[in-house]
């Protein structure tokens, strides 16, 4: 395994662009105006890395196929789009914009200050902390995002999806997998599942306005005399929809 390492001069909003066949990209934080490149593989030179400006491409010449560990530390600020065919993706540093995808791997995302957009066909995705809208897609895993700031989108097919704090408006569609809102905060969530159990907690203070629908589900709603809330409290439109599955509307703690 031979590595070979780069720096370039940027400015204040880089973007910078990783395409590999599989591996690992690594992504940490690095000082203002500089990134730097590490590329682990047995031979890195096949792997071309080209400077327009402030923008970074790092790939392969035509079909993806060889296999490396990128290893880049990016400043706060940075755009950043990454694609893998068979690999994980980490990303520690602070992100503006964030496009990954991975065919088969999983994606964990500490934080993302603008918008997200995440796909993976068979991986897990975390994301620690999203500012900004963000979409988030899993064929074949889980999606867990601590805490969502704005719009937020997720989908999975077979994968749980979990939200920890949810502010803005949320949307949760999965097959068979399991919904879990910890604590909702904003004014529009809609929830769907085939066979999987929605558990939606609303944080205290709201009034909620119900639209729920199942075919089999058993359906739990907190009683109003454990959760009294004032007649002008904010609004939050809830829209629950199962067909199997059970769905709970409750408080968050």
């Amino acid at each position: 395994m031979k590595e070979r390492i780069l720096t370039f001069e940027v400015g204040d909003h880089p973007d910078i662009e990783v395409r590999i066949a599989s591996g690992h990209i690594h992504v940490d934080e690095g000082p203002a105006g500089t990134i730097s490149v590490s590329i682990s593989a047995t031979n890195p030179d096949k792997l071309l890395v080209e400077q327009f400006r402030d923008h970074i491409q790092i790939g392969e010449e035509g079909r993806l196929r060889g296999s490396y560990r990128v290893r880049l530390e990016v400043p706060a600020g940075a755009d950043l789009n990454t694609a893998v065919a068979s690999g994980n993706v980490d990303v520690r540093g602070p992100i503006r914009e964030l496009t990954a995808r991975s065919a088969s791997g999983d994606i964990n995302v500490r934080h993302v200050t603008g918008r997200a957009e995440i796909k993976v066909a068979s991986g897990d995705v975390t994301i620690t902390h999203a500012g900004g809208d963000t979409r988030a897609v899993s064929a074949s895993g889980d999606v867990a995002i601590s805490t969502a700031e704005a719009d937020c989108s997720v989908v999975t097919a077979s994968g749980d999806a979990e939200l920890g704090t949810a502010s803005g408006g949320l949307n949760v569609k999965t097959a068979s997998g399991k919904v879990l809102v910890k604590r909702y905060e904003g004014d529009t969530l809609t929830a769907k599942s085939v066979s999987g159990r929605l558990d939606l907690r609303i944080a205290t203070g709201r009034r909620v306005d119900l639209d729920i629908r199942t075919l089999s589900g058993r359906v739990d709603l907190p009683s109003p005399s454990d959760s009294p809330t004032p007649p002008d409290g904010p609004e939050v439109q809830l829209r629950a929809k199962s067909v199997s599955g059970n769905i709970t509307i409750g408080r968050a703690e």
